[in-house]
């Protein structure tokens, strides 16, 4: 995971996630051996996924990014004033394309900063149970990653499904 192949907009969710799971394993290594110790090494697995998941979601968020800063909307602005009929149309549906992925990156980044949030909570959560050694959250903790994760995962593939436009008059779907 090299968050330096990301840009400003992604580098700083990876780089976060990965400060947070140094900032978990350095709790749990301060923890004395033992049951508390051994179940938070095992939710860190998870903290790891949430990790991994997130360095996927930043990756798609990126490819996503460089697709719509290859999309010039001045340039086909231009086209589509000295157009009419079907190439007037096709410029109309490469904005409507640039529209849906700026909206696809709004969301992401959007839900990318909660899940970032909630992943630095369970760290936070961890820090106060080897603290005060009390067991009552550790349910929570585990609970908490793992909803992490599974979103995670959700936004991850929902990122390779933009809703596709209808076809071109006249194209047929494949």
């Amino acid at each position: 995971m090299r968050s330096r192949a990301l840009g400003p907009r992604w580098r700083p969710f990876v780089d976060d996630a990965v400060a947070a799971e140094d900032r978990y394993h350095a709790a749990v290594r301060r923890l004395d051996k033992g049951p508390l110790r051994d179940r938070l090494e095992v939710v860190g697995r998870d903290v790891a996924t949430a990790v991994d998941q997130t360095w996927q979601v930043a990756s798609a968020g990126q490819d996503l990014t460089d697709a719509r800063e290859a999309i010039d909307l001045g340039d086909i602005l231009a086209e589509l004033e000295r157009s009419d009929g079907a190439a007037a149309e096709a410029r109309r549906r490469q904005l409507e394309i640039a529209k849906r992925i700026d909206q696809r990156l709004v969301s992401t980044e959007a839900r990318l900063g909660d899940l970032d949030a909630r992943l630095d909570e369970v760290v936070t959560r961890a820090l106060e149970l080897g603290a005060t050694q009390q067991t009552d959250s550790l349910a929570l903790i585990g609970s908490a990653v793992t909803d992490v994760v599974a979103e995670l995962t959700n936004l991850s593939a929902g990122l390779a499904e933009l809703p596709a436009l209808p076809p071109a008059p006249g194209t047929s779907e494949r």
